[in-house]
């Protein structure tokens, strides 16, 4: 399966549709322009998406610092940086946003389950275009919808009285 929580450990539950923003504002860091093109133009032409881009994780931080994200991406592989340490660094100073990595490697490969990294969702690069952009869409749109849920919960429960499996 090409996506799925690392956390939850659930394959596919990455897939299921909720109720999100309209627009959803993400940051995609990865060394390679072509991939910054095609991720920025698959997800944008469906509406859902405003992505801005850099092939720098240290340009990214400060990025992050400024413009108000939902969702981060990142790939894996980078000179400056691997998508785990940047991700992590970004988890560390920004615990509140959902962070994906997006690479053509396996969870194998990558350590996504080290209990030092932060890794919310894992999406596989294949050789379809279409299809892989598709994919972390969903997994965009759904880490957004589940960032706003805590928001929500937040707002109505916030000092947690309530039972956090409802």
């Amino acid at each position: 399966m090409p996506a799925e929580s690392p956390r939850s450990g659930k394959p596919g539950s990455a897939y299921e549709e909720e109720e999100i923003p309209a627009v959803i504002p993400l940051l995609y860091v990865d060394d390679e322009p072509d991939q910054l093109f095609l991720c920025k133009f698959f997800l944008e032409q469906t509406g859902y998406f405003q992505v801005d881009t850099t092939d720098s994780p240290g340009r990214a931080l400060q990025m992050i610092r400024s413009v108000h994200y939902t969702v981060i991406v990142s790939d894996y592989q980078m000179p400056e940086m691997n998508g785990l340490e940047f991700l992590t660094e970004v988890g560390r100073n920004h615990g509140h946003l959902p962070l994906v990595l997006f690479t053509s490697r396996s969870r194998e490969e990558v350590g996504t389950a080290e209990p030092d990294t932060r890794v919310d969702f894992y999406v596989q690069k294949t050789g379809n275009a279409r299809a892989q952009y598709a994919a972390l869409g969903r997994v965009v749109r759904n880490a957004a919808a589940s960032r706003q849920r805590e928001l929500i919960k937040q707002d109505l429960d916030p000092g947690g009285i309530f039972p956090t499996d409802m």
